[in-house]
């Protein structure tokens, strides 16, 4: 949401910010060089919300352990709130993305679409 948007659902205070999902960079840099937690939300808060959520727990997971459970990521989260990563094209991308996000870290170039595409097929099928 622009900050316009937001006014209303801004409450006041030191350090706080608004980021509209299709800018993610803010949040992530926020969520480094803010005191207390960052609230993540969507429409309904589970399934995009939980994909962000997921993703950011996987990243730190192949940081610190250089291996990620995906299944065991969205398991507690649902413990938490039902209904996180909502479908399985959610839960495909969330794997995507980590193997994208571990191939880059390690300094491996990775075509994104093919990638992309590859697993999608495995999945569902050719693209049409």
């Amino acid at each position: 949401l622009g900050e316009s948007e937001t006014s209303e659902l801004t409450p006041p205070g030191p350090g706080y910010r608004a980021y509209r999902a299709s800018d993610p960079a803010p949040i992530a840099a926020s969520g480094a060089t803010s005191v207390g937690p960052v609230v993540v939300h969507c429409s309904a808060g589970v399934g995009r919300t939980g994909c962000f959520i997921a993703l950011c727990i996987g990243c730190e997971q192949l940081r610190t352990e250089d291996k990620v459970d995906v299944l065991g990521i969205v398991s507690r989260l649902r413990l938490d709130r039902g209904g996180m990563v909502e479908n399985s094209e959610q839960y495909t991308f969330l794997h995507a993305a980590l193997c994208m996000y571990n191939a880059i870290r390690n300094g491996r170039e990775l075509p994104i679409l093919p990638a992309i595409t590859n697993l999608r097929n495995q999945f569902t099928g050719p693209l049409r």
